[in-house]
């Protein structure tokens, strides 16, 4: 019986990454197609561990087992220099509306016919190679799969429950995106503080971009809280009603968080 991938969508991104930088540099791609490749490695390529945690995760309790302790071994992908790299070229992409990068090429005048391509991209000013930071990401996130793999059983096609159907839901993703989370929450507490416990009214799935949470106050009041995407899984939570307040939630157990004031 043919062993199926142990983490097929993770793969299958990481795949697609691949061949979108071999592309780029097989073609040689300039101007505003360049731009239009860069920002779909660039997002392809960071969403890797959002599908190890949001779909591989759930093929099996072994799967979320495993997943979860290199969830939090690589919690801070500021001690990964590799790929934070990449999660910040992402984050000006898609946040702050602005990538400094660009490709050029040229015909050697010792070699005719040989063109010479360059890629490169600023971060904080400083000027980089596109290419090789792409790889060392790329190859981060390949060693860190496989760390991964070698902790988990093998599957087979009858294991696989989920397996049919994924190009489609995929598919249907694409078209009308995911949409965020809405979830209740209870604290004993007049307002979010920190240190303050916040009780779900059932498990979150993993934070995303956009996800509305709804905190009520005991005996009466409540908040509502915003999730913006700060690096890696962190997420910082802006209340409606201030303007200057950020917190952080730190997970109990499934349904228990605890706030962590970063902002006031």
């Amino acid at each position: 019986m043919p062993e199926l991938e142990k983490l097929p969508q993770a793969r299958r991104y990481l795949r697609a990454a691949r061949f979108g930088l071999h592309t780029l540099l097989e073609l040689k791609i300039a101007g505003t197609g360049y731009i239009f490749h860069v920002i779909g490695l660039l997002t392809t390529l960071r969403a890797v561990p959002h599908v190890l945690m949001g779909h591989d995760s759930k093929l099996s309790p072994e799967h979320k087992a495993v997943i979860a302790a290199w969830r939090i071994r690589t919690k801070n992908f500021k001690e990964h220099p590799e790929f934070y790299l990449i999660i910040r070229a992402r984050n000006q992409i898609l946040k702050d509306g602005s990538f400094a990068s660009y490709a050029s090429s040229s015909e050697s005048s010792m070699e005719p016919g040989v063109v010479h391509y360059e890629t490169a991209h600023y971060l904080d000013g400083e000027r980089r190679d596109l290419e090789i930071d792409v790889r060392a990401a790329l190859d981060w996130m390949e060693r860190e799969l496989t760390m991964i793999e070698a902790d988990l059983p093998p599957r087979y096609e009858e294991d696989d429950a989920d397996q049919e159907g994924t190009s489609a839901m995929l598919s249907r993703m694409a078209e009308e995106g995911i949409p965020p989370q809405k979830i209740a929450g209870t604290t004993i507490t007049s307002r979010i503080e920190d240190s303050a416990q916040i009780t779900f009214s059932r498990r979150p799935e993993p934070w995303r971009d956009g996800d509305v949470l709804e905190i009520f106050h005991e005996p009466s009041g409540h908040t509502t809280l915003t999730a913006t995407e700060h690096d890696g899984f962190r997420f910082t939570w802006k209340p409606k009603n201030c303007a200057t307040c950020l917190v952080e939630l730190e997970a109990i157990d499934d349904r228990h968080f605890r706030v962590v004031l970063v902002a006031a």
